[in-house]
This record gives C-alpha cells, sequence and structure tokens, in this order.
C-alpha cells in the first residue's frame, strides 16, 4: 500500500508538470464523449416525445377525405363506415369540414396574410376524441362554443408570429372569429407545404371550430367533408379499408373518396423521417468526433508518455519491477481518462439540452420527454476510459520490454526503429540539411503522424459535411424559389376555394382588379402518382406551355405534345422509379356535380422532368383539363401587379372575395423557408463550434508535445550557433508536415 501510494504521488507530479497537456488530453476526451452523447440522445429524445404526443392526442388510424371540392350531408359519412363489413374494428369514428381560407391577423410586427384552412370539429361531446386538440395559452373549446364565432389556432404559426393567447382572424370574405386559444394537432406537428415542403409553418394557419361556425363560414351548412377513425387494438386495418372503399363507392357513388393511414400523413411520415434522417447523419457526426477524438487522445497521450521513457530506463537500470514502473503511467492515464469523462458527460448534458430548446422551439409538442439515456452515456463514458489506457498501454509495454540502457540511450525515440527515416536518404529532397530535419523526424514515428492527420482530418470532415449539408438545404430552397417563380419574380399567385369558370365568377373578378397589369387563370388539382404498388400525393397544375404566363421549365425531356402526358420533379422520379418515356398512373378527382368530384384513374406518360426540388410538384396541358371534365375552369390566378402595388395590397384587396383562400408571391414559401433554416442552422453551427474546438485542442497538444520532445536537441542546435529562425521554421515545417 505504501508503494501504491508513492507511485499515486509521482503520477500525481508527471501530471502537474505537464498540466496543460493533461488538460488538453481530457478535454479531447470530453468533446468526443459529449459530442457522442449529446447527439445520440437528442434523437432518442425526439422519438420518445413523438410517440406519446400521438398517442396521447389519439390520432387516426384511418382517414376518409372527399375528393376536392366535395361535401356531404352531416351523418353520411358515419352512417357508410357503420355500413362496411369490418365496421365492427373502428373504436371511435368522427366527421369533419375542411375549408379552405385566408387567414389574416395582427402580429407585433404588422399584418400579416397568408393561407390556411378552417377545420370544423365536433364539440357536443366535449370535443374531438379522434385528432384531440391540446390547448396551449387560452382555454379549449367546449359545447358553449357550438355555432358560435370562436375558434383555437394553431401553435405552430402563433409561436413564429408571437400572437398573443386571445386574439381576432380575418378570414375569406372578411369574415371574423375570435381566437380562444392555441392548440396543437397530430395534423400539425409539423406544417407542410402543398409543394411538399415543410416548415411551412410561417405561410400556413389552422383553425379549429365547431362544426356547425365552419359551416356557416364556409356556406356549407351541416356539411362535412372529411372522416376520422381509430380501430381496436389488433384490428386487421388493411381489411377495413379495403371494406371502407367499397362502402363509400356503393353508398355514395357519385363522390370520391380518398383513405389514408396516419403513415400517409405528410407530417406525421415527416416527423418520423426527420428524426430517422437526423439521427443517420448526428449518427455520422458524433463518430466522427469521437473516433478524430479518439486518435487524436491516442496518440498525445502515448506521446506524452513516450517523454518518460528515459525514466523509465532509469528504474529498470535500479532494478524497479516492471510492474511498479508500468503502474506509474498508466495511473496517469487513469486520471486523465477519468477527468475527460467527467467533463464529457457535463458536455453531453449540455449538448443535449442546446439541441432540445433548439427542436422545441421548432417542433411544438404537448410535451417533451427528455430521459437520461444512461445506456448512451455509458457507451461514450467507456470509450472515454478505454482510450488514454491503451493509448498508455502500448507505448509503456513497448518501452519495459526493451534494454534499460538503450531505453536511457534513445529517450523517446528508444526501439522504434528507423521508421521511414532511411527513405530519406534514397529520395532526393530539395533544401538543405535543416529543411530535411523536420520530414526525418515525422518518418522516423509514421504511426504517430497517421494518428495525428487521422485526428484533424475526423474534424476536417465534420465541418466539410456540417457546410455541405446547409449549403443543401439553402440551394434546394433557392432552386424552389426559382422554380415556382417560373422566371417571374415578381409573379403573386391567387388560389380560390374551389373551381369557377375561368373567364367570369370570382376569377374574373380577380383578373379585372386594377391593381394588376397581367393575370392568367389555370388550374391546380390534388392528386395521387403511382406506379405499381408505390405512390405520392402530388398537386398537378394544368400549364399553357405555349403562351402561359408561366411556363416551368423542363430540364429532360419535353413538354406534353397532342398526346396527354405529364412532367414530374426529379424527386417524383426517383421515388417512382420511372423516367422520360415510362408510364405512371395517375389519379385526379373529376366533376360528377357541382359540389362533387369522383377521382378518376389514367395511365399517362412522363414526357419530361421539371427541375423542382420538391417531389410533389407536376405539370400537364391545360387542354388535359377535359380529361376531368374540368374545361374552362380555374381556381389559381397568376398576377403581376401594376408598379408600385405590393403583395400586401393585393392580400387587402382580394381578402374581401370570399371565394379567394390564398394571395402569395410564387416564391414566398422558398423566402420563409429560408428564414425558418436560417434559424434552424444554429444546430449546426453548434456543431460546428465544437468541432472547431476540438481541432483546435488537438493542433495546440501536437505542437506543444512536438517542442517538449526536442528541447534537448534545439538546445544543442542553438549551442552550436543555429539561429533561432532557422530551428522555428523547422518546427513549423515538421508539425505542419505532420499534420498534412
Amino acid at each position: 500500500m505504501k508503494s501504491f501510494s508513492m507511485w499515486m504521488k509521482w503520477s500525481w507530479r508527471d501530471l502537474r508538470s505537464r498540466w496543460v497537456q493533461v488538460v488538453v488530453i481530457a478535454l479531447i476526451i470530453a468533446l468526443g464523449v459529449g459530442a457522442y452523447s449529446g447527439l445520440s440522445s437528442m434523437t432518442r429524445w425526439r422519438k420518445i416525445t413523438a410517440d406519446n404526443a400521438y398517442e396521447s392526442l389519439n390520432m387516426y388510424d384511418l382517414r376518409v377525405e372527399l375528393a376536392d371540392g366535395s361535401a356531404v350531408a352531416r351523418g353520411s359519412m358515419l352512417a357508410v363506415a357503420a355500413s362496411a363489413d369490418s365496421a365492427g374494428v373502428v373504436a371511435q369514428a368522427e366527421e369533419r369540414l375542411r375549408v379552405p381560407t385566408q387567414v389574416a391577423t395582427t402580429t407585433p410586427d404588422g399584418e400579416v396574410v397568408v393561407r390556411g384552412t378552417v377545420i370544423g370539429v365536433p364539440l357536443d361531446a366535449g370535443g374531438p376524441s379522434v385528432n384531440a386538440l391540446f390547448p396551449k395559452d387560452g382555454r379549449p373549446l367546449d359545447e358553449t362554443d357550438i355555432a358560435q364565432p370562436n375558434a383555437l389556432l394553431e401553435r405552430n404559426f402563433a409561436v413564429y408570429y408571437d400572437l398573443p393567447a386571445e386574439g381576432t382572424l380575418t378570414l375569406s370574405g372578411g369574415q371574423q372569429v375570435d381566437y380562444v386559444g392555441h392548440a396543437l394537432t397530430p395534423e400539425f406537428f409539423m406544417v407542410i407545404a402543398d409543394g411538399g415542403g415543410f416548415f411551412a409553418q410561417a405561410s400556413f394557419a389552422a383553425v379549429f371550430t365547431s362544426l356547425e361556425t365552419a359551416g356557416d363560414l364556409a356556406g356549407l351548412p351541416n356539411a362535412v367533408n372529411d372522416l376520422v377513425l381509430t380501430l381496436e387494438p389488433g384490428a386487421d386495418r388493411a381489411a377495413l379499408e379495403s371494406d371502407l372503399a367499397a362502402a363509400f363507392e356503393t353508398g355514395l357513388p357519385d363522390v370520391g373518396v380518398v383513405i389514408s393511414t396516419k403513415e400517409d400523413d405528410p407530417a406525421h411520415s415527416l416527423t418520423y423521417e426527420d428524426i430517422e434522417g437526423d439521427q443517420q447523419f448526428f449518427n455520422i457526426v458524433a463518430f466522427l468526433i469521437l473516433a478524430g477524438s479518439a486518435a487524436a487522445a491516442v496518440n498525445l497521450t502515448a506521446r506524452m508518455v513516450d517523454q518518460t521513457r528515459r525514466e523509465i530506463g532509469i528504474s529498470m537500470a535500479l532494478g524497479v519491477k516492471r510492474f511498479w514502473i508500468a503502474l506509474r503511467p498508466m495511473l496517469m492515464g487513469v486520471q486523465i481518462a477519468l477527468l475527460g469523462v467527467v467533463l464529457g458527460v457535463l458536455i453531453g448534458w449540455g449538448i443535449a439540452a442546446a439541441m432540445r430548446g433548439l427542436l422545441e422551439s421548432f417542433l411544438p409538442m404537448p410535451e417533451w420527454l427528455t430521459p437520461t439515456q444512461w445506456d448512451v452515456f455509458l457507451t461514450a463514458a467507456l470509450v472515454g476510459l478505454i482510450i488514454p489506457l491503451v493509448a498508455v498501454t502500448i507505448p509503456v509495454w513497448r518501452a519495459i520490454r526493451v534494454a534499460p540502457v538503450d531505453a536511457i540511450r534513445t529517450g523517446h525515440l528508444a526501439s522504434r526503429g528507423g521508421g521511414l527515416a532511411p527513405l530519406v536518404k534514397k529520395i532526393h529532397m530539395p533544401g538543405d540539411t535543416f529543411a530535411q530535419m523536420p520530414v526525418r523526424n515525422v518518418l522516423r514515428a509514421p504511426r504517430r503522424g497517421l494518428l495525428t492527420a487521422l485526428g484533424i482530418g475526423a474534424t476536417i470532415a465534420v465541418l466539410v459535411m456540417l457546410v455541405a449539408a446547409i449549403d443543401s438545404f439553402f440551394g434546394a430552397i433557392e432552386k424552389g424559389g426559382e422554380e415556382a417563380s417560373g422566371g417571374i419574380p415578381d409573379r403573386v399567385i391567387v388560389e380560390m376555394d374551389s373551381v369557377y369558370p375561368a373567364a367570369g365568377g370570382p376569377v374574373g373578378v380577380v383578373l379585372a382588379s386594377p391593381l394588376i397589369t397581367e393575370g392568367e387563370a389555370t388550374l391546380r388539382v390534388g392528386g395521387e402518382l403511382g406506379t405499381g404498388d408505390r405512390a405520392i400525393e402530388a398537386s398537378v397544375e394544368f400549364v399553357d406551355w405555349q403562351d402561359g404566363l408561366f411556363r416551368p421549365d423542363v430540364v429532360e425531356g419535353s413538354t406534353p405534345g397532342a398526346e396527354p402526358g405529364i412532367v414530374i420533379a426529379p424527386k417524383a422520379a426517383d421515388d417512382l422509379e420511372v423516367g422520360v418515356g415510362d408510364k405512371l398512373t395517375v389519379r385526379l378527382p373529376r366533376r360528377t356535380g357541382p359540389v362533387s368530384f369522383a377521382l378518376e384513374s389514367m395511365d399517362l406518360t412522363v414526357t419530361g422532368i421539371n427541375g423542382h426540388p420538391f417531389r410533389s410538384v407536376a405539370y400537364m396541358s391545360t387542354e388535359q383539363a377535359a380529361l376531368l371534365g374540368l374545361e374552362g375552369t380555374a381556381n389559381v390566378v397568376s398576377v403581376v401587379a401594376t408598379d408600385g402595388v405590393e403583395t400586401g395590397d393585393l392580400q387587402a384587396e382580394f381578402l374581401r372575395i370570399g371565394e379567394v383562400t390564398s394571395v402569395q408571391r410564387a416564391d414566398a414559401m422558398a423566402r420563409l423557408m429560408e428564414d425558418l433554416m436560417a434559424q434552424f442552422v444554429g444546430i449546426f453551427q453548434l456543431l460546428q463550434i465544437v468541432v472547431l474546438i476540438l481541432a483546435a485542442l488537438i493542433a495546440f497538444n501536437a505542437a506543444s508535445i512536438a517542442v517538449d520532445e526536442r528541447r534537448r536537441e534545439h538546445a544543442t542546435l542553438f549551442a552550436s550557433g543555429i539561429r533561432r529562425r532557422t530551428v522555428v521554421r523547422m518546427l513549423v515545417t515538421s508539425w505542419s508536415f505532420e499534420k498534412v
């Protein structure tokens, strides 16, 4: 015990004598441990929180939507669903009314007008039980709000614009409702744009109110167009889906329906896809940081132990047992490991907390569950403990196996052999002897140089990945804005709540406005693109490719000709595994009555690929609207404002038209996403700071140890009359060559 105490004191002396190097190595280990544990914990938190949120708010298992523009009498959809053969497995079912609209409100920064939807939900049983509303700020809706102009405002939109708990909203046609609180609901944990973009909370507002109020606002009293269902545990969802399709085909033959699962919901799927995608990305980042720190720590700790080789040789010459000789540096390695792990756990908690704060601001959830991921921290801690021990064991084992006289005579280079240094003699190198000496020093210990290069190389790789990811995000957003504008930067899109004659009605009112110089009425419908068992949702716009105001670019293939065809986005082509000339099955709504549409399936040739970065954007020719019985109709008007007229002026002008649901610049979504992503980049900036600190610590300690190793050599050079700048040049050259 006395001997152990003595060796402990000696190890402490060693640590104190090199305290700067010790602290830096511990910090390198800590950053690797902290980054791994912090990043891995974050993605687990998101998965746990999302699972809890969807379960607690009872998200639907199946959803039945009527085709765009369709509506039926209240109770009709429930009755048809009840007639399905396997209706007995349904646990809960509720009808809703979804109505597109404009939403205008006053924010702390002024007036804002965005596209939105009014969602009428049943309140007669205490509020919706399927896709329940979780109130945040303000009060919930109850039976007293039935048929009253009261509503809840979707939380993401409210948070983005810093809206109070209560306020007034102006909807299409100048109708007003009072919102009494903010609400979260499973369908909008993540707000998805029609074009496929996420983080669309800045440009979209969902307004929840009673079924009765929604019907009054839309001029559709006692009407519904949406049905959500949950199933009993263990129920055959696929069988019920098939039975519902058959029941609605029989019960409502003139109305098309789309039956989807919660996994088909874009917000639900993207929430989990985003978690998985982030997990993979952050796993790579965490691994590279941990690998870089491990390589650097092994190298630096080993080099620090090498500096004691002379003392090891003297101890062996004095007859000290090899166990006690090895114990001293091993104790030093254990203490460095413990210091690094403790700091790493603290850094990991700090990184995870910072990440959680950033995510909470982007993804409001009813409750964020952040239990400590002990297995993750334990794994990282074990790696942090092993790294210095391995780093110490290797040089100590190498040192105690040589003859004492060799260890004493050659110092830190004992028993290394010549390494690759003999190559210097065989290869003609430019410069004088002093220029060649740094290269010789590096080549005498190639393993050491390789580990240092791996440490710094890993950090550089992480930095490149982070910069590339940021550039990719903003590149996609910029490309989306360019494609949406169609070469007309000031193009404004006016959307309608249904289809109308292209030359009259509300479309004619918009086209006749004195605030615009040009206008074009077009048709845009929601549908589905599929091949075999693959299918994606799509927004299909019918375009006048010859003389239209808006003509999308075709980067591959050509525009549709006389024969029906379709132009799709590159991501859609990849997802569906099709190219120019291949066939697609396209399902689009075909008019069957004033407020009824059936879904029509048709096989179309992919004539071209558009450059839009969002997969759900597709285009057909105006003439092909006849396939849907919609020739001569429009629900979108592209306009160019008169000089001096701003988008806000157009929004104020068209807000009074009840049929108008949105007035936005064509590139508005790209601009808003760019602003949001600029905030989201904070996560990557945090990682960049961690990586830069790690790289600086590795470089500093490598240079510091390199100087210490050659103190005797430098002293000899100074004594020989070598100028100081020559020695400094040798040091810089050696260090730089090692990093390269």
